[in-house]
């Protein structure tokens, strides 16, 4: 049996990649920069704000401060939060409690913000459903690197072989692959873009293959 399920956050736990798009945008368009919908969930879905910015900026020839711009992001998209903007991903309350029945860890290996993260979380009544978290501030280097993944399982104190990574974005099942766990992909506007196998392709939990997290004991 699988050990752990390591969970990317956005688009996985909760469908947050729309709020995402949006606040991005509304954060840049007073500079004149626009985010095509299909272009976010491509290139940008999964990857940092940070570069996000950066990479926008250079590309339009706007000089502006970074720093300022994810900071400003930052605040929209906990505002939208706070409202209640959010909601989790259909299934997963109940596949939660059905792989803790059955002692199977859980983490979150998310690029995102752990700020972001707990506060979403906490919102959502989800906060202490988790083993581990770890967000962009604990790897130095983001995914399509492995480091996050590695450090989730480093975490739960279980090898990377013996965990099962649920994605949904290009660079996250990337990471997820090179750090060896096997990979279920969430079907969404950034899986429709990925290059790599999944074990499985799914709509919600309630679709999640069961029989995946019993295929892992003859293994080191």
């Amino acid at each position: 049996m699988a050990r752990a399920v390591v969970f990317d956050f956005d688009g996985v736990v909760v469908k947050s990649e729309p709020l995402h798009c949006r606040t991005f945008s509304e954060t840049l368009a007073p500079l004149g920069i626009r985010i095509d919908r299909r272009r976010w969930y491509k290139e940008f879905a999964g990857t940092g704000s940070h570069s996000i910015i950066a990479r926008l900026l250079e590309e339009n020839g706007v000089k502006a401060d970074i720093a300022a711009l994810v900071k400003s992001r930052k605040e929209r998209f906990s505002a939208c939060v706070r409202r209640g903007g959010l909601r989790p991903t259909r299934g997963l309350r109940r596949f939660l409690a059905m792989i803790r029945k059955k002692g199977i860890m859980t983490a979150i290996a998310s690029g995102g913000h752990r700020e972001n993260i707990e506060l979403i979380l906490g919102k959502l009544g989800l906060l202490g459903q988790f083993d581990a978290i770890v967000g962009c501030e604990e790897a130095k280097n983001r995914k399509p690197h492995p480091e996050i993944f590695l450090r989730a399982a480093e975490r739960l104190g279980v090898p990377p072989g013996q965990c099962v990574a649920v994605e949904d974005s290009i660079p996250g099942a990337e990471s997820a692959k090179r750090a060896g766990m096997a990979l279920v992909c969430f079907d969404s506007p950034a899986s429709k873009f990925l290059n790599n196998p999944c074990s499985r392709m799914i709509n919600s939990f309630s679709e999640f293959p069961l029989e995946l997290l019993d295929g892992f004991h003859d293994k080191a």
